[in-house]
């Protein structure tokens, strides 16, 4: 009767196979899942994990069992979903605005999609990280520095703290920045930045990359700028 439930209610999920298995083996095996609910609404159904699931349900003992959760699930992750093709949908609206120069009309929409990965993901996601920077390149791109520069600089302090000091996102956050400041002369704030990115880069990604040629052809000419 549960696992019947279970299984219509698991229709509505990405990984409805491994929602399944996951439950009837807890069942099975007596597992339960109540302090593990809103880790699992959050992060897996929202992220589509399915393995991140299965470790979290055979991770956890409280007083519930799994299939008394489906439905709750089930709604989070419709939720989640919807949020998340919205989000993409007017990302490639605004990145076509944007292509075409179309700023005033590409702007509105980086902001909303940043607003809705805060809200769903958290301040601090990496893909709120992703939205920062392309609103702030698109500031950067029409000389609001000012407005583009906190942007660029919170974008890659969630990255740090997410992804850890030598990821390539990391490194493009560094070259966006030093390439704001380098275009106001402030080659003094620049150059470190560009020198971390060009390390994080080279080693990364290859010395060859044409991501590592562009921050060492920034560099060299904010040194030449300099002299």
């Amino acid at each position: 009767m549960h696992e019947a439930r279970l299984m219509i209610a698991a229709r509505t999920l990405s990984y409805r196979i491994d929602l399944i298995l996951v439950a009837l083996i807890m069942k099975k095996k007596n597992y339960f899942v109540r302090n593990s609910v809103a880790l699992f609404t959050s992060y897996s159904v929202l992220m589509n994990k399915n393995l991140t699931i299965i470790f979290l349900c055979l991770l956890t003992t409280a007083a519930t069992s799994v299939y008394t959760f489906a439905p709750c699930w089930c709604a989070s992750s419709s939720l989640g979903n919807e949020q998340s093709s919205e989000a993409t949908n007017l990302n490639k609206e605004a990145n076509s605005l944007y292509d075409q120069g179309k700023y005033a009309e590409a702007e509105p929409l980086y902001r909303r999609v940043l607003a809705i990965r805060e809200k769903a993901l958290g301040p601090d996601h990496p893909s709120v990280a992703t939205s920062l920077n392309n609103l702030a390149e698109l500031l950067d791109t029409q000389g609001k520095y000012a407005e583009a520069e906190p942007l660029y600089r919170r974008s890659l302090a969630i990255r740090e703290k997410a992804l850890g000091p030598d990821h390539p996102d990391v490194a493009l956050s560094l070259n966006n920045l030093a390439a704001l400041l380098d275009t106001q002369g402030k080659y003094a704030e620049a150059e470190p930045l560009y020198c971390r990115s060009l390390a994080i880069r080279e080693k990364a990604l290859g010395p060859e990359h044409p991501y590592t040629i562009t921050t060492r052809n920034n560099l060299n000419t904010l040194l030449k700028k300099k002299q």
